[in-house]
Formats: structure tokens, sequence, C-alpha cells
């Protein structure tokens, strides 16, 4: 029989809420005595996972609708389409998309796509005259849906998006005309901008008074006046959201935001965040310390890398403003990514009205429709052809950046190979392989201070 080898690699980036991150060069494929893997058995109960499931339906046709869902589901207004805010969103994602240009400043010099410099701007710029408006990016994500996930796994823009005191925004998503996935730092992005209905209308009107907040077209609105409509927004929603919400199905990893909340670490767990309701401050003080993460299934407890609140200093200095006495939240950082197809409960105290309460709640991460192995070792899989097979590799420890997975295989001079590879996120990868009689697998893990982490899986072919 003639063999021939080939070798087929796969670098995977990733941009998260502002930031991306790549791996490093493979190495060679080694063979060795390993350990002969079974499908992943760290899989949730099928019934209980489809309770979970059945009671998260998203809408996912439009990225408002989108968005919305995930707000009505931990009790919070929907927002309401504004096309000023549409158009300066769109704005800044052509700009983006033009320039390759990250991030939410924009360099006048030489770009037709130039709006404004900052968020403030190009609002003002569409015709939105209340600057206090907020703005969200998320990058190369093939669907809007994705890159909404991404956000939601990045802290500070979930806190964002799950504003109690923001009711309209706009939200652009497009993919490059002819998106270069490889070279390209964006070839797809989602913008939102949101802002207050009744603010941007009191800036429209000429303002209330002479002091108070100053509008973009100079206008003055009395601080009680804004105060009052802040307030009426807030009433109108829960007095504590928590996220991921209860029964709902959550990616596993948190990977980078800007500003960076774990500026040590490339990747951990998708952080649980409480927020309490603004108008409610009085009412309740939350206890961090309390909180706990648990597998449900094993009564495995995770360890934190960090917990971030309102009353702590801020790793990131842009992220300063979240230390205030005007909020109360807390985040807890799981210190390893959580686990495909689990069932995690969570739990805390909080002081209600005098009273110490315990909040506790589930919540589930993805399932997939094909095997699933994590690779902790150097291992073998006993693989049928043609089979979808997930492959998770863990990372050694937070500050790892992405994968490059490297793979070689073997087919007789007669065959036709196939060989469909997919990145489902850094450290997972989606394989279905044909017309192939042998194959081995390299995954390489880079951390930030340079060190390789190297793990093979050779597939025996049946």
């Amino acid at each position: 029989m003639v063999l021939k080898r080939i070798i087929f690699v796969l670098m995977v980036s990733i941009s998260l809420a502002g930031c991306g991150g790549g791996g490093s060069d493979a190495a060679a494929v080694q063979d060795s005595d390993t350990p002969t893997l079974n499908a992943s058995t760290n899989l949730i109960d099928s019934e209980t996972q489809v309770v979970v499931a059945t009671n998260f339906n998203p809408v996912t046709d439009t990225p408002l609708n989108y968005l919305n869902y995930l707000r009505s589901y931990v009790q919070l207004p929907a927002y309401v389409e504004n096309a000023t805010l549409l158009k300066s969103a769109n704005a800044h994602l052509n700009y983006m998309l033009h320039h390759n240009a990250l991030g939410h400043a924009e360099d006048p010099q030489n770009s037709l796509y130039f709006t404004g410099k900052t968020p403030q701007e190009r609002t003002h710029a569409a015709g939105y005259q209340w600057p206090g408006v907020s703005e969200n990016i998320s990058y190369n994500k093939a669907n809007f849906t994705g890159l909404i996930d991404e956000l939601m796994t990045a802290v500070y823009h979930r806190m964002s998006l799950l504003d109690f005191q923001k009711d309209e925004i706009g939200i652009a998503y497009k993919e490059a005309a002819v998106p270069n996935k490889d070279d390209d730092p964006i070839w797809s992005a989602l913008v939102t901008n949101a802002g207050v209905f009744a603010l941007v209308a009191l800036c429209d009107a000429g303002g209330d008074g002479q002091s108070g907040y100053l509008c973009s077209n100079n206008a003055k609105i009395s601080k009680t006046r804004y105060q009052s409509e802040m307030d009426a927004l807030a009433k109108k929603a829960a007095d504590m959201v928590v996220w991921p919400a209860p029964n709902s199905q959550v990616l596993p990893a948190f990977f980078e935001e800007t500003p960076d909340p774990l500026p040590d670490c490339k990747v951990s767990g998708n952080p649980i965040s409480v927020q309490i309701n603004p108008s409610k401050l009085a009412d309740y003080t939350l206890l961090p310390d309390t909180f706990r993460l648990i597998e449900k299934v094993t009564g495995a407890e995770l360890v934190l890398n960090r917990v971030l609140s309102n009353v702590t200093d801020q790793p990131d200095a842009e992220a300063a403003n979240w230390k205030t006495a005007e909020m109360e939240w807390f985040a807890a950082f799981p210190q390893q990514r959580l686990k495909w197809q689990t069932l995690y409960e969570a739990s805390f105290d909080y002081v209600y009205s005098g009273q110490t309460w315990t909040k506790t709640w589930q919540f589930v991460t993805p399932s997939f429709d094909g095997e699933l192995i994590a690779l902790y070792q150097n291992a073998q899989y006993d693989y049928p052809l043609g089979q979808t097979l997930y492959i998770y590799v863990p990372p050694e420890n937070c500050a790892v950046n992405a994968n490059k997975w490297a793979s070689s295989y073997q087919y007789d001079a007669q065959q036709t190979p196939e060989l469909s590879v997919e990145a489902v996120d850094p450290q997972t990868l989606k394989l279905v392989a044909r017309q192939v009689s042998q194959m081995t697998l390299t995954f390489t893990q880079t951390d930030l201070s340079g060190q390789d982490y190297i793990k093979t899986l050779k597939l025996n072919i049946r």
C-alpha cells in the first residue's frame, strides 16, 4: 500500500468585545503510548438538559429582537430601535470595516468614513442631541447572535447591554463584502449605540432650565428632571439582574475585552455578574465573598480567579468609572473556563431590608450534535470514519492564547481524502474526516510568557 502524508494547519484567532487572540507555530506531530479516550463523560443529564433548553428559546431573526429576548429573560424592558442611533452605529461600523480599525475611536485623517472621534461626537453628528450614549462593539463572528453572545461574556459590555436606565438603541451588523478571515483584523462587526428617549426629547425641545446636564446642542436639563427620568426607567425593571440568567444557556468561556478585567489572562470561565437596580440601592447589599459556583451533577466547586465589584479597584484604568457608589454590582470570574454541555449552580448571599437571603440558580453550557472529547493529556480515540467529533483542549492556564492546530494524516494512493475542520472557539475544534486511513492531531497552546503546551490526539480510524 502506498501511503501519502499530508500536513494540515489551522490558525484560529478570535476578536471578543474589542480584543483578539492568536496562537503560535505548532510543533511537529509526535507519536507516543497514550491512553484511549471514550466520549466525554461530563454530559449533563439528558432530561435536565431538555428542561433547561426548552425554557430558553431566543428570538434570532434580528439583532434587536435577540438582544431584547436576553433582556426580557432577566426582566428588563425591551429596547426600542432609534433611527438616529442606528445611523451613527452604521457609520462607525463602515469606518471600522473600511480601515480595519479596532475600537471606539475614529481618526479624521484622510477618511471619507469619519463621522466623529468619539461615540458622543458620532451620535451628535447623526442628530442625537443627548450625549449620554453607550457604545458596544464586537468583531469577527459569522452571525450577529455570535457577536452578541461574545459581548455577553465580556462583563463590562454585558452590564452595559443590561443597563437599567437606557431604553432606545441602534444596532448595526455587517460582514465585509469579501471577508478575509485569515488576514483582516476585522471581517465582521456589530456596533450598538444606546440612549434615553425622554432625555433626547428634552434636548430637542431646548431643555428645561438654565443649569444642569448639557445637551450636545447646548440645551440644559435640570438635575431634578434628569433624576426623575432615570428613576422612571429603573422602576420598570427587576430589582436584581443576574447573568448567566436562571435556566439560560451561555458560552463556557470569556477571552478578552477592552477595558480588560483580567489583564494577566487570556481566558477564563464565563463570569457570573449581579447588578442591583439603581432605584433600589438603599434596599440591597450584595455580599460577593459568599459567591459559589458548582457543577451541579458532580458537586465540584469551581475556583475563582477574581471577584470585582463597584467597591473594588478595577484592574484597567479605563474601567475606573465602574468603581462607584451610583451602582451596586459584582462579577465573579472562574479560574478555568466552564465545560461544554454541563449544568452549573450559582449562589450568593445578600441583605434585603435588614435580613440576609441566599439566591441560588442554575444555567447550562451548550451541547453538541456529535461526540465530545476533552483532551487533558496525549491520547488516542477510536474514530468512526465520517463521524462529527468535537475536541476540546482545556487551556493549561489563564494566560494561554488561542490554539494552533496541526494535523497529519495518511491515506492510500487510491483514496481522495476529505477533511472538514472548523473552530468552535480557540480551544474547541469540530472535525469530520472521510477517506483517511490514519490521523494524528497536534494542539499547541502558547501563554503570555511564550511557553508552549503541546498535546496530541491519535485517531484510530474504524
